[in-house]
């Protein structure tokens, strides 16, 4: 990860997507090279905590979460379908949605990540 990050071009933001505690380890690999770090599709309640306690303590990051995962969660997986719920990441559970919710101020913005899966 080291000599990715440092291959990165200077000028931007490292983007990368949410991955549970891989989120918490790129953070602190951006924060060790002083790069401010974009995190991708946030869905889940552990990914937002860390981010939210990385800006806790100053660091340079920004997130950003899908709608559907703000609306929609395991719950509703029998309503919708099988093959009308498939997004990435998958939908999570009640709780993670809800942590979404509850750090909206954590959240920079909103991206749609349109990518038809068949």
């Amino acid at each position: 990860w080291s000599k990715h990050l440092a291959n990165w071009p200077k000028r931007t933001p490292i983007c990368v997507h949410a991955e549970c505690q891989t989120t918490a380890a790129i953070i602190l690999m951006a924060s060790l090279q002083n790069r401010p770090i974009h995190i991708c599709h946030v869905a889940r309640k552990e990914e937002i905590l860390i981010i939210k306690a990385a800006k806790e303590k100053g660091l340079k990051v920004t997130c950003e979460v899908c709608p559907h995962h703000l609306f929609l969660s395991t719950d509703d997986i029998d309503t919708l379908g099988p093959n009308k719920s498939q997004v990435r990441p998958v939908l999570t559970s009640p709780e993670d949605q809800q942590a979404l919710w509850e750090n909206l101020h954590i959240i920079d913005c909103f991206a749609t990540d349109h990518a038809p899966h068949t």
